[in-house]
């Protein structure tokens, strides 16, 4: 991967959403805490942000493999 695919926001976005899920973590663990002796919780806000994050990072995953493995493909053949 050359570091001019860095330079587009198709190549640094999924970068930049790893780094801010990543922060969100660490942020709520932060002021939260580690719980010790609570009873596990199924979901909560923090689980359900980092699962969006999740699920956009992929959408754009793919979108960066749509828009520029063809291309990089097509210079490596030809």
């Amino acid at each position: 991967m050359t570091l001019s695919l860095l330079k587009k926001p198709s190549g640094y976005l999924p970068l930049l959403m790893s780094a801010v899920a990543l922060a969100g973590i660490f942020a709520y663990v932060a002021v939260a805490g580690i719980p010790e002796n609570e009873p596990p919780h199924d979901e909560r806000a923090p689980a359900r942000i980092f699962q969006l994050f999740t699920a956009l990072q992929m959408v754009v995953i793919v979108c960066f493999a749509v828009k520029w493995l063809p291309r990089a493909l097509r210079r490596k053949w030809s």
